[in-house]
């Protein structure tokens, strides 16, 4: 049915240099839609850390505010960064019930579910008041292709979440944490090795969305440096699957840890298609488990070839993927607020 109450839509970072292109984005008359408007900066990463500020010390700088506020219609969209609100040290409970003192490191998955995005979830939408009705995970990702998709964008509302180091040595665990800190383990256990789908999005979003919507992001995409795809061009359903390799903090180790879980999700899942793989999308979903949920992830290289189609270039290869997926999900906004107005969003 039509709903004219105000949408409130979270879009969901991972890292400030993923962020940063989409806010660009969002920010820049000729990119964005003419809908959006409102726009209100909030966190500004060269802001000057203040050095007295006593634990936890983020790595951006307190008070917690997304990095853009802006209205779409009636309806208001907050964009916020992971890395931000994540700690350079904080203090937690150790496992001999003790105060305990980590340092993790910025990949950290621990961090991130249990510190950055609990930290967003509490000030998210704080002066409007209520949880988001959307949550929308962007970053940059791989996929697993023969061909090149570099620079293409997908967009999908399933998750899958892989732990790689169960069944590791304890030798081998022991090492990942005095190096990078905490792993997370039971608190992604009861999601582990499933498809984790959406609750309440219409079957039929993606074919309600136009196909001027569609294009008016394509043509705004550019190309990737290293091996990019023809056309890059927008990949949607929700039979697209975000899969997440979480505990990855050493680069090296997606080769074999990526590896692993495709052949995890391809041996557990029925409807196998795969739309992207990092590691950040599935953590975004848990931290709003009965939320409805989409990802943006812009694609920048075919896995396993990380270390060939990002490396070398890996400045250029993840700003425009992600500028890329900004392009995406400035076009969706307005879509999303036609859908929910005539009744098209929610099943």
């Amino acid at each position: 049915m039509p709903d004219e109450s105000p949408l409130r839509v979270l879009i969901v970072a991972n890292k400030t240099w993923e962020c940063e292109p989409l806010a660009n984005v969002l920010s820049h008359k000729d990119a964005r839609p003419a809908s959006l408007g409102g726009f209100a900066r909030g966190f500004d990463p060269l802001e000057v850390r203040n050095p007295d500020l006593a634990a936890p010390r983020f790595r951006g700088n307190p008070p917690a505010r997304p990095r853009l506020r802006f209205t779409s219609g009636a309806d208001l969209v907050e964009l916020w960064c992971i890395e931000d609100w994540m700690c350079t040290e904080r203090t937690i409970t150790g496992a001999d019930g003790q105060p305990l003192l980590i340092r993790p490191g910025s990949s950290s998955s621990y961090e991130k579910l249990t510190g950055a995005l609990p930290t967003i979830v509490r000030h998210a939408f704080g002066s409007a008041g209520g949880a988001p009705d959307l949550v929308i995970a962007m970053g940059t990702a791989g996929i697993p292709a023969e061909e090149t998709l570099n620079g293409c964008v997908c967009i999908g509302s399933r998750c899958y979440v892989r732990n790689p180091w169960i069944g590791a040595p304890e030798g081998e665990i022991k090492d990942q944490i005095k190096r990078f800190g905490p792993m997370l383990g039971d608190e992604v256990a009861k999601y582990h090795g499933a498809v984790i789908a959406s609750p309440r999005l219409s079957p039929s979003l993606f074919a309600n969305i136009s196909t001027d919507a569609r294009f008016a992001a394509e043509a705004r995409f550019l190309s990737v440096p290293i091996n990019p795809v023809g056309a890059p061009r927008i990949l949607a359903g929700h039979g697209y699957a975000a899969l997440s390799t979480v505990n990855i903090n050493d680069y090296d180790d997606y080769v074999w840890a990526d590896g692993e879980t495709l052949h995890a999700f391809e041996a557990s899942v029925k409807q196998r298609e795969i739309g992207s793989m990092e590691t950040t999308h599935a953590l975004i979903r848990i931290a709003w488990p009965d939320t409805p949920f989409l990802f943006v992830s812009g694609l920048t290289d075919r896995v396993p070839m990380f270390n060939a189609e990002v490396t070398p270039r890996k400045y250029a290869q993840n700003f425009v993927a992600a500028h890329n997926a900004g392009a995406a999900i400035a076009q969706l906004i307005p879509e999303l607020s036609r859908l929910h107005r005539v009744g098209g969003l929610w099943a």
